[in-house]
């Protein structure tokens, strides 16, 4: 009898019990609550989407270091913590414009530019709105330079005037066999050894694959 595999409902994994996005300064450790894994088929897989946008121009001597990790014990065990996943973000300075003007959700030519350096088709963009949990990443796939630059996707929020938007914002997307591990945490450090990083925003969500026959 062939397999069933069902998608369950996507997740945004939470950090100190508030889920989304969540901000980590230029030299800090941010860890989210721990997802317990005892309710997954054992043939079950997570298809993680992370994103990432800095929130400043500080020149980095060190990535953002984004990382799963797990844990083969159902509880305790603090040293039981391993690397699963991990992404170091770019080494390149980000480069910093404000809207002079309101973009509306569901935009995917973003006018209301007050520049577009550092901007690049396939690259990301950061939308670093007042509210947390509204920050966004788009893929960008056309630059008008210093007159607009076009989304892959519409925006899901309004951004106003003044706001700030980032170059050398990044997206992964692994995929995690949960077979063997108890639980599983996000890591987002930017303190892991000295030098000069930048503070950012980061978001993990997942996606259950479950096989259910």
């Amino acid at each position: 009898m062939p397999l069933t595999i069902a998608k369950q409902a996507v997740v945004p994994v939470a950090f100190s019990a508030i889920p989304g996005w969540v901000a980590v300064g230029a030299n800090a450790l941010v860890m989210s609550d721990e997802i317990d894994l005892s309710a997954l088929d054992a043939l079950s897989q997570l298809l993680f989407e992370i994103s990432w946008t800095p929130v400043g121009t500080a020149t980095p001597t060190k990535g953002c270091r984004l990382a799963i990790e797990q844990n083969l014990n159902d509880s305790g065990e603090g040293d039981g913590w391993t690397t699963l996943v991990e992404y170091v973000t770019g080494l390149t300075a980000a480069s910093e414009k404000a809207l002079d003007g309101n973009e509306a959700a569901g935009q995917t030519v973003i006018e209301e530019v007050t520049g577009t350096a550092g901007l690049v088709p396939s690259g990301y963009v950061g939308f670093a709105h007042a509210t947390l949990a509204n920050t966004e990443v788009h893929r960008i796939v056309a630059v008008a330079t210093n007159v607009s630059f076009t989304l892959q996707e519409g925006l899901d929020h309004a951004h106003v005037l003044g706001e700030n938007y980032y170059n050398q914002a990044e997206r992964f997307s692994p995929r995690v066999d949960v077979s063997c591990p108890a639980r599983l945490r996000c890591v987002i450090e930017n303190n892991y050894q000295g030098g000069t990083a930048v503070a950012g925003r980061a978001r993990f969500t997942y996606r259950e694959l479950r096989v259910t026959s």
